[in-house]
């Protein structure tokens, strides 16, 4: 069922595979994100830190390239779809209210109508920003301790207590 997995491969070796061929997977490039992030993280960072691929999905409005007006999109990437394709966005809209009626309301996001979602869209890519700078930081950490000779030294002359208090 799975080819790659069953002999041993995991994400960087796919990953790997891929850049090997050539072949990557299409990216929703979101600009606004690319400076937010940039402001807060600095680009030599984000370079040094991420390959081209992470940064690709980092910086994107959609994290899976299924339809356009997919039910189960965050809500982030209803904002991105609202700012690079506001067609289908509010055709979609027009199609949440058509389909609702006060008696029985349809929403996308349930309890959120998209009208309402794209009032709240700089609070909503303020969130996931700051969402995903807590999780870079923190992932940004862990090299920290990969294949460092000091670290290694410590750890095997004292207790835990280095890292953890105790």
């Amino acid at each position: 069922m799975y080819p790659l997995r069953e002999v041993g491969f995991g994400i960087a070796d796919v990953i790997k595979l891929c850049n090997d061929v050539q072949l990557k997977p299409p990216t929703f490039k979101w600009n606004l994100l690319v400076d937010e992030f940039t402001r807060r993280l600095g680009s030599v960072f984000l370079n040094e830190q991420f390959s081209e691929w992470q940064r690709d999905s980092l910086f994107s409005w959609r994290s899976r390239n299924n339809c356009y007006d997919c039910y189960y999109m965050r809500k982030y990437e209803w904002v991105g779809l609202g700012i690079h394709h506001p067609d289908i966005f509010w055709s979609v809209v027009e199609e949440e209210e058509i389909v609702g009626t006060r008696d029985l309301p349809f929403f996308v996001i349930p309890g959120l109508p998209l009208r309402v979602l794209w009032q709240k869209r700089d609070e909503i890519v303020e969130r996931y920003v700051d969402k995903t700078v807590s999780r870079i930081r923190k992932l940004s950490q862990l090299h920290l301790f990969d294949k460092n000779e000091l670290f290694e030294d410590i750890l095997s002359t004292t207790s835990c207590g280095l890292l953890c208090g105790k």
